[in-house]
């Protein structure tokens, strides 16, 4: 007020101040003559000279004083303010907030809930009704017109969503609600990000109203994990953040599922640099352990990554009946196989050609996968340990061949299969190759594209049973089985109806096998459902 740092809550009460010149005029005011009593027995009080005199009027230090205290009674009622925040909301009807209340708020989320409920307060102290709208779709922020009692409710009660801002169907909503009611002003409380949607949704206000105003959160502190991966020497992952300025070191924390802590690693942003990488070396059991990698200075969803049964690496056995030879890989029936399953998997070979020394000798390795490429027999003692380990979780992986054809017994299997194979586009056979079928939704490879360019030569061939529909996760394009499976106990009994690379067309090495031995060997000491793949929040650019 009149250039001075000061400001009154109840400025009316000034008004009152008007009154002071009738204060003075009546403290100004003669009192009455007392009245006089005769009271003649009393000598000796005619003895006393010195009387009480009543002044005609108040000393003018006392008038001045008792004004003071008047006026600063008035200004105390008004509520004065030091140094007064300068009114944000401008123009007239209701306020629209519209909060990006994401995963990128999280960090500083108490600063932004006080920011919106100082708007609030402030639209209440000019009886104003207020609009919320939230970026991440809460539902009862339905951008209606509320009073600030109930909207400072709701703000008090929300907290920042672990999702990722929809810009795009904000501005839709922005845009219901601009047909029922117009605001008098809209308020935007950014994330400081920029994402799909969000240009779109700034002109949109813009356009809507001349007194909009964009509040930009901080983001040089925002930091996020961007992927992580287990492999097969190490567990690495990349870091992002928003600024690009100065050097900046972190720490990359490692816990297991009762939060202790496994491993801390430091990862070094360089000046100029938004990305880094980070590694946590170590034997593969104990980086399979690992659940839960977290930032230690970041408070947001984006700086915890949570890591589940895709991101551990299974010890997959690897057993063919024969001696593996080093320098002819190419003619073991385990060398496809082995490629395919050495992304996602550590590889353990048996030393001994013999199927039951190396069924023992994997076992006890605690291996969680055992693969046999075209191994007709397994000893009655073989069978036994191999049972008792699939019923703990184990998943036994069997890969068709001549051998396994010519097998009479099927102890181990699925399914029930016909002697011999079926050639498909052989001299002697009426059929052609066989292209695979799309995947259907109960089965562990649904999602994935079957290429059409990849066709099956030779199959084994199941006996029809009543329940071989439910046993089956792939088939051709005519219907018969490619790939059946069966659960005993906790684990997993898997046949491929194909064996060697002869027996396919392109194949091998193609994604589509590399993505269904990957998943497969995935269900080893699961829940045996499908699994749900994982996704990783990419820091989007900054807003210019």
């Amino acid at each position: 007020m009149f250039g001075l740092p000061l400001a009154f809550t109840s400025p009316w009460l000034l008004m009152a101040l008007l009154s002071l010149p009738v204060i003075w005029w009546l403290l100004r005011l003669t009192p009455p003559k007392p009245q006089e009593e005769v009271f003649p027995p009393t000598r000796i009080l005619a003895r006393l000279h010195e009387k009480e005199e009543t002044p005609a009027q108040s000393p003018w230090w006392l008038t001045l004083l008792r004004l003071l205290m008047a006026a600063l009674v008035i200004l105390a009622m008004a509520g004065p303010i030091l140094n007064p925040e300068e009114t944000v909301l401008k123009g007239d009807g209701p306020v629209m907030i519209v909060m990006d209340d994401g995963w990128a708020s999280a960090q500083e989320w108490e600063t932004r809930q006080k920011t919106a409920l100082a708007l609030i307060q402030e639209a209440k102290d000019s009886s104003r009704t207020v609009m919320l709208i939230s970026a991440t779709g809460h539902e009862s922020w339905t951008g209606e017109a509320i009073s600030p009692e109930e909207a400072e409710r709701l703000l008090q009660a929300s907290k920042s969503t672990p999702a990722e801002p929809n810009h795009t169907n904000t501005s839709n909503k922005l845009t219901q609600s601009l047909s029922v009611k117009k605001p008098g002003q809209i308020i935007w409380l950014s994330d400081g990000l920029s994402r799909e949607g969000t240009k779109e949704l700034s002109d949109k206000i813009i356009s809507a109203n001349s007194e909009s105003s964009l509040y930009q959160a901080k983001v040089d502190d925002l930091i996020i994990i961007e992927t992580a991966s287990n492999e097969p020497s190490e567990l690495f992952g990349m870091l992002a953040r928003a600024r690009s300025d100065g050097s900046q070191e972190v720490s990359v924390i490692a816990r297991d599922l009762k939060g202790l802590v496994i491993a801390r690693v430091p990862a070094v942003f360089g000046d100029g640099e938004t990305k880094t990488r980070f590694s946590i070396d170590g034997p593969v059991e104990l980086r399979n352990q690992i659940t839960r990698l977290e930032i230690n200075t970041a408070k947001n969803a984006a700086a915890v990554q949570l890591l589940d049964e895709n991101n551990k690496r299974r010890l997959v056995g690897l057993i063919s009946g024969e001696q593996y030879d080093f320098n002819q890989p190419l003619l073991s029936p385990l060398y496809y196989i082995s490629k395919a399953l050495e992304p996602f998997s550590d590889l353990r070979r048996s030393s001994d050609a013999n199927v039951t020394a190396s069924v023992i000798e994997l076992l006890n390795q605690g291996v969680s996968t055992i693969a046999l490429a075209d191994v007709g027999l397994i000893t009655e003692s073989s069978e036994e340990k191999l049972t008792k380990w699939i019923e703990n979780g184990g998943l036994l992986l069997r890969f068709s061949g001549p051998r396994l054809a010519a097998a009479t017994h099927g102890g181990l299997l699925p399914v029930e299969i016909r002697p011999g194979d079926r050639n498909l586009g052989g001299a002697l056979s009426w059929e052609t190759p066989k292209a695979l079928a799309p995947f259907e939704r109960e089965s562990p490879f649904f999602g994935v594209n079957p290429p059409r360019d990849v066709v099956v030569k030779k199959q084994l061939l199941a006996l029809q049973e009543a329940n071989l529909e439910e046993k089956t996760w792939a088939m051709l394009e005519d219907g018969t089985p490619l790939v059946t499976a069966e659960k005993r106990g906790a684990g997993w009994i898997v046949l491929f109806h194909v064996g060697s690379d002869a027996e396919w067309s392109n194949l091998p090495l193609s994604g589509t096998f590399v993505e269904m031995l990957r998943r497969t060997v995935n269900l080893s000491r699961s829940s045996g459902k499908r699994q749900i793949q994982n996704e990783t929040i990419s820091l989007p650019p900054l807003r210019v």
